[in-house]
């Protein structure tokens, strides 16, 4: 039995589908200093799951009520 991988990282597809935006957006937003840290690693651009989820958290808008 094998155990299941959890995955760490997110390709800019990948990130672009969980957040409904197209991958342009987040390239315009790498190049404009805006959206969660990532990592270039041979030419390809990574998320860390970890940032991304920080990210999230600190985009967070609570309804004032």
């Amino acid at each position: 039995m094998t155990a299941a991988v959890a995955i760490r990282h997110l390709r800019p597809p990948d990130l672009a589908s969980r957040w409904g935006v197209s991958v342009k957006r987040l390239a315009d937003d790498r190049s404009r200093g805006v959206g969660p840290p990532y990592l270039k690693v041979g030419g390809s651009i990574l998320y860390r799951l970890e940032d991304i989820e920080a990210y999230e958290r600190d985009c967070l808008v609570r309804p004032v009520g």
